[in-house]
């Protein structure tokens, strides 16, 4: 998450995966995996996407943007921004009004619901695509803490409570996870190679702008 990876660097990225990873590899042996139909790739919204306001249209879901940029879970932020646009809709019909001042008052309603969270899940897949060792941190708090750390975890990752519950409603946790991190910072240990990828992305990504440039 937070990478600069494009739809079209899925496919190539995912061979890399299957060639280099030490895990992968040994559980699915690249000439053991054959497609059952040819791959179709495409980009999803994250984040909230921008959408103009217009007349008589309520945008809801992938087609909106309301996927965690972190997590990629949308199901739950869908269904919020769905019971909102129900209430919209019930408003607008009282009022004879579905002008777009109107659809407006639903793009705002939205964004007070979950765009705060969204800002938040931006924030953490830029830290963790600068510093990956984060998610080894992570991991070691929770193999260490066991399942009252999980359930937390996930309910922070689920939208069930704010992501950023992580830091501020146990700020000993915070401390623990910054302690992990400066210690696989410091004491790295190689279990896999991290530029997985990273030629194959830069190399679409100067594809990309020589395209742009004609």
């Amino acid at each position: 998450p937070g990478g600069r990876a494009t739809s079209r660097a899925v496919a190539p990225f995912e061979g890399e995966l299957l060639r280099r990873h030490p895990y992968v590899s040994r559980a699915l042996p690249e000439a053991s995996v054959q497609w059952a139909e040819k791959r179709v790739v495409a980009p999803i919204r994250t984040g909230m996407a921008r959408v103009e306001p217009l007349a008589a249209c309520l945008v809801v879901g992938d087609a909106a943007g309301h996927v965690d940029p972190l997590t990629g879970e949308g199901i739950h932020t869908a269904m919020i921004a769905a019971k909102i646009a129900a209430q919209c809709v019930d408003e607008m019909f009282r009022a004879a009004d579905f002008s777009e001042r109107a659809v407006r008052a639903y793009h705002c309603r939205v964004r007070d619901a979950f765009g705060y969270e969204f800002a938040v899940s931006k924030l953490a897949a830029r830290l963790i695509a600068a510093c990956p060792v984060l998610l080894d941190a992570l991991a070691a708090v929770g193999h260490r803490d066991g399942q009252p750390f999980l359930d937390f975890f996930g309910e922070c990752m689920t939208g069930c409570r704010p992501k950023s519950h992580l830091l501020t409603r146990r700020p000993l946790l915070a401390c623990r996870l910054a302690l992990a991190t400066l210690n696989h910072l410091c004491f790295p240990v190689a279990t896999q190679p991290l530029d997985i990828g990273r030629a194959t992305v830069d190399k679409h990504l100067a594809a990309t702008r020589k395209a742009k440039a004609a």
